[in-house]
This record gives C-alpha cells, sequence and structure tokens, in this order.
C-alpha cells in the first residue's frame, strides 16, 4: 500500500513510521494468532493420538 500525503517534511515522516508501525504490529498478530491456531490444533492432535494408542493397547 502506498501512502502520499501534502505534508511538510516531517509530517510525512512521522506519518510512514506510524503507517509502518501499525503494519508491522499487525503482521506479528497475524503470526501470533496463526501460531496459536497451529498449536492449538497440534495438541488437539497429540491428546487425541495418545487415546487411540491408549485404546490400542488396552
Amino acid at each position: 500500500m502506498v501512502y502520499l500525503f501534502n505534508f511538510e517534511g516531517e509530517g510525512i515522516l512521522i506519518l510512514f513510521i506510524a503507517i509502518n508501525v501499525m503494519s508491522i504490529s499487525a503482521h506479528i498478530a497475524e503470526i501470533i494468532i496463526i501460531f496459536l491456531i497451529v498449536n492449538y490444533y497440534i495438541g488437539t492432535f497429540i491428546i487425541y493420538s495418545k487415546q487411540i494408542n491408549k485404546q490400542d493397547i488396552g
């Protein structure tokens, strides 16, 4: 995304930094959410596979 502003010098720089920080934090949030979802599914899969293994042995 390209943001164009008609502000003078420092205004553009501050806005550019603010936009970058927001986009970076959004990306980090997405990565954390994906990581948590993946961990949740892996955790439930491991629990189910352990239960199945116990049933097979018993």
